[in-house]
């Protein structure tokens, strides 16, 4: 489940038919879309040792419906270290991605977001 939140803002002008010109004041809305995101995703887990795991996973979505066209994509390795049975730390690389366009007669425009990085983690299992 994805929770977006959209902002658009911006001044416009209008012109009358007479040619005469009146801007407006600014003006924004915001709108939350909370977005079911079914992927296709694959994961596995190698034990190097029986204290070592490493875990590659990979999600991806691309849609395009009516006037909207996108995709949303999670690259991630992380390896593990299990101290004990039911704990461990780890560490990890995610690659995250979204794009989004919307191609409508009265409102066009794109979203690109995204950010990767390493990831510290603490494990527990059970």
């Amino acid at each position: 489940m994805l929770n977006m939140q959209i902002k658009l803002a911006g001044n416009a002008t209008f012109t009358d038919s007479n040619g005469n010109t009146s801007p407006t004041s600014y003006s924004s809305t915001n709108s939350n879309l909370p977005v079911p995101l079914p992927v296709l995703g694959a994961r596995a887990a190698w034990a190097v040792t029986p204290n070592i795991i490493i875990e590659p996973e990979v999600q991806w979505l691309k849609i395009h419906y009516d006037a909207y066209d996108g995709d949303w994509g999670d690259l991630r390795v992380a390896g593990k270290w299990m101290f004990s049975r039911n704990f461990g730390v780890g560490l990890g690389y995610d690659y995250f991605k979204v794009n989004v366009g919307v191609d409508k007669s009265d409102f066009s425009g794109n979203v690109h977001l995204g950010y990767q990085g390493l990831q510290a983690m603490i494990v527990g299992s059970y």
